[in-house]
């Protein structure tokens, strides 16, 4: 995923998995990182994402801002 990441930094969907993978192995830090960059990517498209509210929701309860 990093490889494709640099490929493409503007699609969520990798920002998204990445936040999830980093979550899971409790790198917090990088999950909030890719999970904003996420929101932002699709804030600006003008798009809810329930996907990524849920995910931010799961890294609030493991890991506050």
């Amino acid at each position: 995923l990093n490889a494709y990441q640099s490929l493409d930094d503007r699609d969520p969907e990798i920002h998204y998995y990445l936040s999830v993978l980093y979550g899971l192995r409790h790198d917090f830090p990088k999950a909030w990182f890719h999970l904003q960059q996420a929101e932002r990517i699709v804030k600006v498209h003008q798009y809810d994402a329930k996907p990524l509210k849920e995910l931010r929701r799961e890294l609030l309860t493991c890991y506050p801002e």
